[in-house]
């Protein structure tokens, strides 16, 4: 009977033990010093399709990952399915680094930013984020054609890429019979690319600017085949006439 009252007190001052460290714990995390962060997310207007040559991506998006990381390890990860305003609450005090990155439905990022903020106690941390498209590179795969009966006696396509800046960068095609392709990469944004077909030296089709977007990750497509009327043309021919010195005829 001892045996049994002094086995019942053991598991009863266990008992207390856990219960008095669960409160000590409990205290210690109320004691932390904590504060509250709402984030607003916008949109940048590249997040959006446009009438230009791109690859082909849903720009819209359908949910927001947003995480958040200080500098003792502590950590959070929300999902949100709207753009507007969300409230991240009890984050302890000191600098967090947040990002929120945007999903289409398929499930593919297509969009991302980041900050810096500091969460302050007892208050709220207001912060605006706009999320902008992917940076790094995507390739452009540049291809053209010309009917095969002309017979262009050693063809060539030379080109230009313009970027935002103005920047440009000059490009010779593989030719391949009647046909000509050119691959490269190119750091996401916008550009323009400018093709000329020559015969030997002799320019015989120059086409307008094209617009196109690099998206990161992905491949821009661009082809052109070109038919025998807008390679065909007249020719004209300008004739000076110099008189300064005129030939002596003796008759």
């Amino acid at each position: 009977m001892k045996n049994r009252i002094f086995e019942a007190l053991r598991w009863v001052k266990f008992a207390m033990i856990i219960l008095a460290i669960g409160i000590s714990i409990i205290s210690c995390e109320l004691c932390i010093p904590k504060g509250n962060l709402c984030i607003t997310i916008e949109k940048s207007s590249d997040m959006a399709a446009k009438t230009l040559l791109q690859p082909d991506i849903d720009w819209q998006v359908y949910k927001y990952l947003i995480r958040g990381v200080n500098d003792s390890g502590n950590s959070f990860e929300e999902e949100y399915f709207s753009t507007g305003a969300y409230t991240i609450e009890s984050l302890v005090v000191g600098t967090w680094t947040i990002t929120a990155e945007a999903y289409n439905a398929s499930d593919e990022r297509i969009g991302s930013c980041g900050k810096t903020v500091l969460i302050s106690k007892n208050a709220t941390t207001s912060v605006s984020m706009t999320v902008a498209p992917i940076k790094g590179t995507g390739s452009l795969s540049l291809g053209i054609s010309w009917p095969k009966d002309l017979n262009i006696i050693s063809p060539s396509v030379e080109g230009i890429i313009t970027d935002a800046q103005d920047n440009t960068r000059e490009f010779e095609c593989d030719i391949d019979d009647n046909s000509a392709t050119y691959n490269m990469d190119l750091q996401n944004g916008y550009f323009t690319f400018d093709l000329r077909l020559l015969s030997g030296d002799t320019n015989i089709w120059h086409g307008n600017p094209q617009a196109f977007r690099i998206v990161t990750g992905k491949t821009t497509n661009a082809y052109i085949s070109l038919t025998k009327s807008e390679l065909s043309g007249d020719l004209e021919v300008t004739i000076n006439i110099d008189l300064e010195n005129p030939l002596n005829l003796t008759l």
